[in-house]
């Protein structure tokens, strides 16, 4: 296997940027998360279309599984359309992230700027590989970092309105600040 030589700063600057998006995309999925706990547990998220859910793993998952208690549970309908938004956004951004996290670098054009990122995907209903290609730059990968940053806000303010709406056990002053401490700063009180 041949290695790829890069300029000098070449691999800084996508260090920079890769760690902008990996570093906002455990951002946003921590209060994902968070929003999937309260759902399940404080919004009757355990039984949705008459059915005992286990909690979600999977990206997709969890998003498809608050879709439908948004939808089902009168408590949170009223949110369903930020819900949308960040679902969308998710789905969007995601296609990136994994294919900058569970790919690999494979060329650098000094000229365009652009990195090439390969993939070798299971397809064929999991009996062939097919090799995948990515091209992107810092730029577009900091903008997605961007994103990350600005969905990982609206998540934590739809977290709060579903705590809200759950009159659960947890008080945004309490939970939430303690959970993110310092960062919680950012986002106005209540």
């Amino acid at each position: 296997m041949d290695t790829v030589a890069f300029p000098e700063g070449v691999i800084e600057d996508l260090d920079a940027a890769v760690g902008h998006l990996v570093i906002n995309w455990g951002l946003f999925e921590a209060r994902l998360n968070m929003i999937v706990n309260l759902v399940y547990h404080y919004h009757g998220g355990n039984i949705l279309k008459g059915k005992k859910q286990i909690i979600p793993v999977p990206l997709e998952k969890r998003l498809k599984y608050l879709h439908q208690a948004f939808k089902e549970k009168v408590s949170l309908r009223p949110l369903i359309e930020q819900e949308r938004e960040i679902r969308s956004k998710a789905r969007e951004v995601a296609k990136t992230r994994d294919f900058i996290v569970h790919g690999h670098l494979m060329d650098y054009d000094a000229a365009s700027r652009v990195y090439t990122f390969g993939r070798l995907d299971v397809v064929e209903k999991a009996t062939a590989h097919a090799h995948n290609f990515f091209k992107t730059d810092v730029g577009q990968l900091h903008l997605y970092g961007d994103v990350l940053n600005a969905m990982a806000f609206r998540a934590a303010d739809l977290f709060l309105k579903v705590d809200a709406a759950s009159m659960g056990p947890y008080k945004p002053d309490n939970f939430f600040r303690r959970v993110w401490g310092k960062l919680i700063a950012l986002i106005p009180s209540c």
